[in-house]
């Protein structure tokens, strides 16, 4: 479900056999630019590619003033997405390190489970996570957690102990710590004052 492949016209490809637990989705288009360089599988881990294709899908037979326009910018939109995707290489991991978070975000997770998503050992994933980000994964585990819960404290008026669950955390004792820890300011202060600077 992550993977995208761009087969030009009239070339049959043999590489979309599927499991029977995966599912295959052809999106066909006429497409004048150039075709993106790259021919292996394109990861898809935040899913803009997918996303994208389900609305030109939906669009395909719309008939609203500029609607060719509007498919034509989705499309436009895929190739450069595609593109992005094939050459940045440094950032892939940790896209697919927070695609996996967000995806379970309100779920304990281990390092071990982080490794075993992204195909590698989990001494592997530390030095290599480190390399890119500078950061452990599960740094970067906590950062999105606190990320989502700030957004949930701004924009909602949840109650700070459904907040903390809902991104993960034992309770809001433990939200709280956090925000104290990365902004110097507790979860009620932060709904008091509003948000806080990123650090």
């Amino acid at each position: 479900t992550t993977e995208a492949l761009w087969i030009p016209a009239g070339e049959i490809s043999t590489r979309l056999t599927t499991t029977p637990a995966t599912q295959l989705v052809l999106l066909g288009a006429s497409w004048t630019g150039a075709a993106p360089e790259t021919r292996h599988p394109i990861r898809d881990a935040a899913g803009r590619l997918r996303e994208l294709s389900q609305w030109l899908q939906m669009e395909r037979q719309a008939a609203f003033p500029g609607a060719d326009g509007y498919r034509s910018a989705l499309l436009d939109l895929m190739v450069r997405e595609w593109r992005r995707l094939a050459i940045d290489e440094t950032g892939a991991l940790e896209k697919r390190l927070r695609a996996f978070v967000l995806e379970h975000l309100d779920r304990p997770l281990t390092l071990d489970q982080l490794a075993q998503h992204l195909g590698m050992g989990r001494y592997h994933l530390c030095r290599k996570y480190r390399e890119v980000t500078g950061a452990s994964p599960m740094h970067a585990v906590r950062a999105v957690r606190i990320e989502q819960a700030l957004e949930l404290i701004r924009g909602t008026s949840m109650p700070m102990r459904l907040i903390a669950r809902q991104v993960g955390l034992r309770s809001e004792q433990h939200l709280s710590r956090l925000l104290r820890l990365h902004y110097d300011v507790g979860a009620r202060d932060l709904r008091q004052s509003g948000p806080p600077d990123a650090p």
